[in-house]
């Protein structure tokens, strides 16, 4: 029984009580009348004798008929003034829908009840036009769908929708919507606003100011947040850091009036929009393009953009970096492998690189020319198949030893020509191990013992071949005694630390580690004199300049008679190469192990 139905019943039993009270009150004053005044002595007699309900029931119901005119005049009062206080009250409403600068439409989730002069205005209708229209109709296909999901799960969220004026053009708006009950029904109030830029920056700005604020303005990369258009591309900036501003010349202002679009180079910008499309389907994206400046100048960048949603909306926060030194890295890096390859095709010494199971990686034209096979046919073939056999099982021994050799491998060989005569050779190898003392490879050199007559030539050759390698490489190259003091630098060194070299040679090498790391260094060299295999370090280098640079250390000990003379150190720059991609940082590791692994020459 719902609260209506309680208060009728109230109301009813109320009046059938009041008539019979009020019909048992004409009973008596009836029969007061007819005793005291016209002297009826018998009527008591009557009322009391059989057959006198007759009586009773007139009572009653005359009594009902008095109480229930009293309350017919009561009810018609109290409608007049409910219906006054409910003119008023709607007129009071309309009043307050009319002033709200908004477009605002009432409905009851199918119908509207009550549109607002704003928002007639804005769909170029009349007032009076709404009421009663199906309020989907007043949107596109997709926002009617969204539409129709808020209102089966009865959600206040705001979202944006474009809705058609009346002439069918559309108009992007912002819908938000909340419930009520009214006249025992429900019913949606909507508020629906234009979208243009001012609005959505003004709500981000003012709800979040106090904390995405702090991390714009102390990022050190340009960072910009903007919105979507309804047809998924960059909108205007919302919110730009301080450094954009620094980096590119625009203030705030004027990149507010811009998109992303806008400040990209031309050509590029036709490129950009599929990217955005994998923005949306990912909600994340990396790519590199180049930014026009408010100078008109060309900066490289890389974008990294994330999408998120703040209050429903999609908002994407774009990390802007400038690459400029990591393509002139990259440049260097693509001349230095080609240098690279130059040197390793045109070696004097025949080389040779290793699987961690022995099968032909790598080979120099030195090699082949030497023993008569195709780079194509050595390739990809196990090491032992070139061998005789009395050298096959001895092969299989040293190399099965390697780890436990330290890393280290020299054996003599017989090497079978394609000629199908026997070359005796000396087999140099040195294993690349990970960090976690696995083999990845094993470089080799081979060196012709039936050429003895020739071993100093071929070693002078060879000596002066690893001299160019290490002065045409971009690394660090430096090498110090056992007690510590610098004994040569390669060009790269005197380059990076400072010109001249003087002030470095005869030095302790204490003078350029930074002092947090020396207790770290001294361990590790330590190790490296007592033969121990060191991995890849990281250390800070002090520049003639005092400025720290921190690098990659690869440590490789070298003897003089037998005995530990010192350590060559190859440092590389983190600063700039680290940077330039990883495949081409391969390639040039690759090579730069190479030349540091060759047993015999690597002291500088």
């Amino acid at each position: 029984m719902n609260i209506n139905k309680s208060k009728s019943f109230v109301s009813f039993s109320g009046a059938l009580s009041m008539g019979i009270a009020l019909g048992i009150l004409y009973w008596f004053l009836d029969s007061a009348i007819d005793v005291y005044i016209f002297g009826n002595d018998s009527y008591w007699d009557t009322i009391l004798s059989p057959g006198a309900e007759q009586l009773w029931m007139r009572s009653i119901i005359i009594g009902l008929i008095i109480c229930l005119s009293i309350m017919a005049q009561f009810y018609n009062i109290r409608r007049k003034s409910i219906e006054e206080a409910l003119l008023k009250s709607k007129a009071k409403y309309r009043g307050i829908i009319a002033a709200v600068p908004d477009g605002i439409i009432i409905h009851d989730g199918e119908f509207i009840i009550e549109a607002n002069q704003e928002i007639a205005e804005m769909l170029g209708y009349e007032p009076n036009e709404l009421v009663k229209k199906p309020f989907l109709e007043i949107l596109d296909k997709k926002s009617q769908e969204q539409t129709k999901i808020n209102l089966k799960e009865i959600k206040e969220i705001p979202y944006q929708a474009t809705a058609l004026r009346k002439d069918g053009s559309p108009v992007a708006v912002e819908i938000n919507t909340r419930i009520a009950d009214y006249e025992n029904q429900t019913i949606w109030i909507a508020t629906i606003s234009a979208v243009t830029e001012k609005p959505v920056r003004t709500v981000y700005t003012r709800e979040n100011s106090n904390h995405y604020r702090q991390l714009l303005q102390n990022c050190n990369d340009p960072l910009f947040v903007y919105g979507l258009t309804n047809e998924n591309s960059p909108d205007l900036f919302i919110e730009v850091s301080e450094m954009a501003c620094t980096k590119f010349g625009y203030s705030v202002d004027e990149f507010q009036k811009l998109s992303i679009m806008e400040i990209i180079v031309p050509e590029e910008r036709d490129n950009i929009l599929p990217v955005f499309q994998t923005l949306i389907d990912f909600k994340h994206s990396i790519f590199e393009t180049e930014i026009l400046t408010k100078d008109k100048e060309r900066v490289p960048i890389e974008i990294s953009s994330h999408l998120f949603d703040l209050d429903n909306r999609p908002m994407i926060i774009s990390t802007l970096r400038e690459i400029t030194e990591r393509k002139k890295a990259n440049r260097l890096l693509h001349e230095s492998e080609k240098q690279f390859r130059r040197l390793f095709a045109h070696a004097p010494v025949a080389y040779l690189s290793l699987d961690p199971d022995g099968n032909i990686i790598e080979v120099n034209k030195k090699w082949c020319d030497l023993f008569g096979y195709s780079k194509e046919e050595a390739l990809d073939n196990w090491f032992g198949d070139f061998l005789s056999r009395s050298s096959l099982d001895r092969f299989r021994a040293s190399f099965a030893d390697l780890n436990e050799s330290k890393g280290q491998m020299e054996i003599n060989l017989e090497i079978t020509n394609k000629d199908k005569t026997v070359s005796n050779i000396l087999l140099i190898a040195n294993a690349i191990q990970s960090s976690f003392g696995d083999i990845q490879s094993v470089q080799s050199v081979l060196l012709d013992n039936s050429r003895q007559k020739d071993s100093i030539d071929e070693k002078r050759r060879q000596k002066q071949w690893l001299e160019q390698i290490i002065d045409s490489t971009s690394d660090i190259i430096f090498s110090f005694k056992p007690d510590g003091t610098i004994i040569n630098v390669n060009p790269s060194f005197e380059k990076v630390m400072g010109n001249p070299a003087e002030p470095f040679i005869d030095n302790k090498f204490d003078t350029i580690i930074h002092p947090d790391d020396l207790d770290f260094a001294h361990q590790a060299f330590d190790k490296c004199i007592e033969g121990e295999k060191i991995p890849v370090i990281e250390i800070r280098l002090r520049t003639r300049s005092n400025e720290y640079i921190l690098t990659e250390l690869t440590l490789t000990s070298f003897e003089d008679d037998g005995k530990v003379a010192g350590i060559n150190c190859i440092a590389r720059n983190l600063a700039g190469l680290w940077q330039a991609g990883k495949s081409d940082d391969d390639i040039v590791e690759g090579y730069r192990k190479q030349v540091e692994t060759l047993p015999e020459y690597s002291v500088i």
